[in-house]
């Protein structure tokens, strides 16, 4: 007997095949989703974690920097601190003889004014007890010498330095042919056991009445270590960063901790050799990278703290100062780097499971309602093939053609709407995904829209740190007018233009009468407030392209862009008259000051500003409150 496998049956297999279509669609398409989700979370993480660790190097990289460029302006500003110190100085020194000599020539005679105008200078001291005076005799003979008593009344002019120079004669040469200046020389420094000649800069101004000549001097290395002990205490107190735990150290190039606000016990100690867990030699890295590379770099290490209780992984960043054989640095804790990611990670991913959850519970709806709608098809699908099957018996037995185009039977046309309820059905649900994957494309690009406004913001606030410290550069703190290194670089640039352009360009210089009269009797508070208001005063008259600052002290520096001597002249006369109407709170307080304006001729700033000084100096020796040209 022949075996005949039983038929399947159509509606049946149809009907499993599409369930198993709609299964394996919803699981792939769900698959696909999850997956997309999960592989996003990791490349946002990891993302946010290298943009982290970034926005961590940028910021101890300014920071380092920042505090570089500041050690490097201090450091150019140097024997130009010290030679307008010393000029001030010798100054006051004068003008304290001038007044003893002037107060006294007619009662006293000229040996009592002398011992009076040496006993008042002899015990005068500054810049930390090195400075003193001493006064000379363009004979060479020595008439104060306070350090050296016993050399008073004695000649010393064949005295020399340590590099073989006359000084005495080179300053009396000086005195003679120009009134004043500045000598340098080479010594050797009390403050230095090594018998060496250390550079010794000094400043001497002739004393008219007795055919003297007077003046200070200081060592460099003396104003340096100065310098350097303000800009360490400076250093020492920057904070930054999100909790403001982040500081500055500095190291020099042996392996001595010079400067470590968090750490003192590390300050003044050698820790050359100091190892972390892994034996690197930390100092000695952070000291080869910042020696061998002019922008510096990075270094991940492991640090401990004096104590020895507490050691955790850095990232750090150093740079050279080869000047003074410093190395400047700044680090931040791995630990905390890695708990913000955690937190940020945390986060995301509470936010990604959230999402996976809501993803998971739609296919099921999705596929709940593909059963529910499959199983209404197929019995709408069964009772339209029934009713078929009927008409094609009866057609059969009538042996009537079936024309399907002018079929007009109803249970045809409930076959064709069912096929079409199904593709309708279908588009439904490809519309429903296609809304989905809107709604992820959307909420993927607000996310985008966040990470932008907060890299947009970082933009920002570097903006604003860049701008506070170009203020700090460039602005004078008290009179909020321009400071001398910016004149000195804008002057330069204006002679360019001038040079290029053919144009003419004014430079004046200010200085007000008596003010160290006006300290004395009114205070420095009251000093502080002439300087405010005179700097106003001259700031208010110039025009767009010109510019003024402060020079130093109570000197003043002005541009005049496009503008010869003549128009120059009347600009600087109605700024002197507007200064001489000034009131003050203080009761019989009135300023005055002199000026000296030139005209530029093809020099280079330095030399302007030196022919501008010696305008100023002619002015005042006229009797002060004019402008000399």
């Amino acid at each position: 007997m022949m075996y005949i496998k039983p038929l399947q049956s159509f509606r049946k297999v149809i009907y499993l095949e599409l369930v198993f279509i709609i299964i394996a669609t919803v699981f792939i398409l769900g698959y696909l989703w999850i997956s997309g989700e999960y592989n996003t979370f990791n490349q946002d993480s990891e993302k946010r974690k290298q943009e982290f660790i970034s926005n961590q190097q940028i910021l101890l990289k300014n920071e380092v920097n920042s505090q570089i460029d500041y050690i490097q302006y201090m450091r150019v500003q140097t024997e130009e601190r010290l030679k307008e110190n010393i000029k001030n100085r010798t100054y006051e020194a004068y003008d304290i003889a001038m007044n003893i000599y002037n107060q006294n020539k007619d009662k006293k005679s000229k040996q009592e004014v002398q011992k009076l105008i040496k006993d008042t200078l002899r015990d005068i001291r500054f810049n930390n007890g090195r400075g003193y005076y001493f006064i000379d005799t363009l004979d060479g003979n020595v008439i104060l010498y306070p350090t050296m008593p016993e050399t008073e009344g004695t000649n010393i002019l064949e005295i020399k330095d340590q590099q073989g120079n006359y000084a005495l004669k080179d300053e009396i040469n000086l005195v003679k042919s120009q009134n004043e200046g500045i000598i340098t020389g080479y010594w050797t420094n009390p403050n230095y056991k090594d018998n060496e000649g250390h550079k010794k800069i000094t400043f001497v101004k002739k004393f008219e009445p007795y055919n003297w000549y007077m003046g200070t001097g200081e060592y460099v290395d003396d104003v340096e270590n100065d310098i350097k002990k303000e800009i360490i205490h400076r250093i020492g107190a920057v904070r930054f960063g999100e909790k403001n735990d982040n500081y500055i150290f500095i190291d020099n190039f042996d392996g001595v901790e010079i400067c470590n606000s968090v750490y003192p016990g590390y300050v003044g100690k050698n820790i050359w050799d100091m190892e972390d867990l892994y034996g690197t030699k930390i100092i000695q890295q952070q000291t080869s990278i910042a020696k061998n590379n002019e922008e510096g770099g990075f270094l991940t290490h492991y640090w401990k703290t004096p104590d020895l209780n507490n050691v955790f992984q850095k990232m750090t960043f150093v740079r050279a100062v080869p000047e003074w054989n410093w190395v400047i640095g700044s680090g931040v804790q791995f630990d905390e780097l890695q708990n913000t990611v955690n937190d940020n990670e945390a986060k995301i991913k509470e936010k990604v499971i959230q999402k996976i959850k809501n993803i998971i519970i739609l296919l099921i709806a999705v596929l709940i309602v593909a059963f529910i709608l499959t199983r209404y098809l197929m019995k709408k699908t069964q009772k339209s093939f029934d009713i078929f099957f009927d008409f094609l018996n009866n057609a059969s037995r009538k042996h009537v053609k079936i024309d399907v185009e002018k079929m007009e039977y109803n249970e045809f046309k409930e076959l064709a709407i069912a096929a079409n309820t199904m593709v309708d059905e279908r588009n439904r649900i490809e519309q429903a995904i296609r809304i989905m994957n809107d709604e992820l494309k959307e909420r993927v690009q607000q996310r985008t829209k966040e990470i932008e406004e907060l890299n947009a913001n970082l933009d920002k606030k570097v903006d604003e740190r860049t701008l506070e410290l170009s203020n700090l550069l460039n602005i004078d703190g008290l009179t909020q007018i321009y400071n001398h290194k910016y004149m000195i670089e804008k002057l330069k640039i204006e002679i360019k233009k001038a040079k290029e352009s053919d144009e003419k360009l004014c430079v004046i210089m200010f200085d007000i009468d008596h003010f160290k009269s006006t300290n004395d009797n009114y205070g420095h508070q009251c000093g502080d407030d002439v300087l405010v208001a005179v700097a106003g005063t001259i700031n208010e008259h110039m025009r767009e392209n010109d510019a003024v600052g402060r020079y130093g002290g109570e000197e003043f520096i002005a541009i005049l862009s496009k503008t010869n001597i003549e128009i120059g002249y009347k600009i600087v006369e109605k700024i002197r008259q507007r200064i001489m109407s000034l009131q003050f709170k203080q009761k019989g307080l009135s300023i005055t000051i002199s000026g000296g304006i030139i005209e530029h001729s093809y020099e280079d700033a330095i030399e302007i500003i030196r022919k501008a000084d010696e305008k100023l100096y002619q002015a005042k020796k006229k009797g002060r409150n004019r402008i000399e040209r």
